[in-house]
């Protein structure tokens, strides 16, 4: 039997919860994810014509259950594929410093369209610099 992200959360999770600070959003994923496929969720059966019952639980469709957004993450990976750029490109990553972390999590939207609108700026600043021409080192 393989070891699941849920079979980790059930194990230590609360622990882990109860003395760190952590976004709703986190706490309503680990619920759903340990509850995930168990009879908390409810179920349904199944009988077969030689008489054998097979019982299911119902899964959680949280986005974040690695279980649940297993076949909607490949569909996405697989429409990305499609869409990628015929040609050399470079991905670029623009961070925040660590220590910006906790109120990051207390303005995540005014933050990340901050965020999205300095690394725009800053790439079309670069890209319209003669200068630098196509050799950008970021």
């Amino acid at each position: 039997m393989r070891l699941r992200v849920a079979d980790i959360l059930r194990a230590g999770a609360d622990q882990f919860l109860a003395s760190h600070t952590v976004p709703t959003v986190v706490h309503r994923a680990v619920r759903a994810i340990r509850a995930c496929r168990t009879a908390a969720l409810g179920g349904h059966a199944g009988l077969c014509d030689a008489g054998h019952i097979s019982v299911w639980y119902n899964a959680c469709r949280h986005r974040s259950c690695p279980r649940c957004a297993f076949q909607r993450v490949q569909r996405w990976l697989e429409r990305q594929a499609r869409i990628l750029l015929g040609c050399a490109h470079h991905h670029v990553v623009f961070t925040i410093p660590h220590e910006l972390n906790p109120l990051w999590q207390l303005n995540q939207a005014v933050l990340g369209e901050l965020l999205f609108a300095s690394a725009r700026d800053a790439l079309f600043t670069l890209a319209a610099n003669p200068r630098v021409g196509r050799h950008v080192v970021l």
